[in-house]
């Protein structure tokens, strides 16, 4: 690598750490953590230098990252939480191709290559300021999508690309039309589909949003594994799951069962909503959903760390809804995994990530 190359890519890296690339950075679970550094022994201290001390410089910033995540998740202490900007600014870089990844992932094509899974109907579309094109890519006009609309059904509108934390998304009618008119026309990109009706399993949570699951998957060694998942419940009457737009996640076990508690974006653990204990749910066909991400991932090796989500539908089956190519966090995986985030690939991939090893 040339000298100007190398200091493109640390200037760069020195940009990602400090957050100025990231779109929704004050958004993100470690965002202001506030100081849980005084929670670490001497002894923590020293077994974070050792397990990262070898790929980077520790700081008493990448220490109070480490130490909130064993404060929040609890159990027995372990250095391995890896801190965000660490993750996107290097770990991330090496793992995905960021050229391929950003020229597919918009919302607004997955007819053209999601074509064997469940998705919600779509309705409109807009690509890069275009023309207002209906599902089968032909120019159309707003009156005429809302003439293809039901009577009391529900949909929902969403920015198609660069989004995370269901920001900017709106739901509408059919009466509607007079508000969404400046909507469309605001947004260069985006897409109009049915709002789901989920399944009763997950309805119990008497939720206002479609409450999804986050699958991450990594391939390696030409296969897909899963790293781990949670379902997101929206709260506080809000139409969005998102966990940075104040949801709740609750860590899935292999069998579909949740686990026994859930987290919010306020640092809070809890055990239940509106009555519903988590550990008392089970995900209806979980097994399916995990197949399909592993199916499909096999078709997108050059973005070998992917965050799928999917909806689970009143037939309970399982409904894809997007996967996250460019914004998929590490935060969740994090908890979820206790550190553990690449299952066995850790050694492999932070060797490569930070130039201790050549071959990935």
């Amino acid at each position: 690598m040339s000298k100007i190359k190398q200091f493109v890519r640390k200037a760069y890296k020195r940009l990602e750490r400090n957050g100025l690339f990231k779109s929704c950075y004050n958004d993100y679970f470690t965002a202001d953590k506030g100081d849980f550094y005084k929670y670490l022994t001497k002894e923590q201290k020293e077994q974070i230098k050792d397990y990262w001390g070898k790929y980077f410089k520790v700081t008493k910033k990448d220490m109070n990252v480490i130490a909130f995540y064993n404060h929040t998740v609890g159990g027995e202490f372990t250095p391995k939480y890896i801190p965000d900007y660490y993750f996107y600014a290097d770990v991330k870089a090496v793992l995905n191709n960021q050229a391929f990844a950003n020229s597919i992932d918009n919302k607004c094509y997955y007819s053209m290559y999601i074509t064997h899974i469940k998705r919600p109907n779509e309705f409109a579309k807009r690509i890069c300021g275009g023309p207002l094109l209906d599902n089968e890519f032909v120019p159309t006009t707003i009156e005429d999508v809302f003439n293809k609309l039901e009577d009391n059904q529900k949909y929902i509108f969403k920015p198609s690309v660069l989004t995370s934390g269901g920001k900017d998304i709106v739901t509408f009618n059919k009466t509607e039309i007079e508000k969404m008119r400046p909507i469309f026309k605001k947004f260069p990109d985006f897409v109009v589909q049915e709002f789901l009706k989920q399944s009763s399993a997950l309805n119990v949570f008497k939720s206002k949003s479609v409450n999804s699951i986050r699958v991450y998957s990594l391939y390696m060694d030409g296969e897909v594994h899963i790293l781990g998942s949670s379902l997101r419940i929206g709260l506080h009457d809000k139409e969005v799951d998102n966990f940075c737009s104040g949801g709740v996640f609750i860590p899935i076990k292999e069998n579909g069962n949740l686990e026994e508690f859930g987290y919010t974006h306020a640092k809070d653990k809890i055990s239940g909503v509106n009555g519903v204990e988590f550990k008392s749910v089970t995900i209806p066909n979980y097994d399916k959903v995990l197949d399909l991400v592993k199916k499909e991932s096999l078709k997108y090796p050059q973005v070998k760390f992917i965050g799928w989500d999917f909806a689970i539908g009143e037939d309970n089956e399982p409904i894809f809804i997007e996967f996250n190519l460019t914004q998929s966090d590490p935060e969740l995986l994090n908890i979820i995994t206790y550190g553990e985030i690449f299952r066995g690939y850790e050694k492999r991939i932070l060797d490569f990530a930070f130039g201790k090893s050549k071959k990935l």
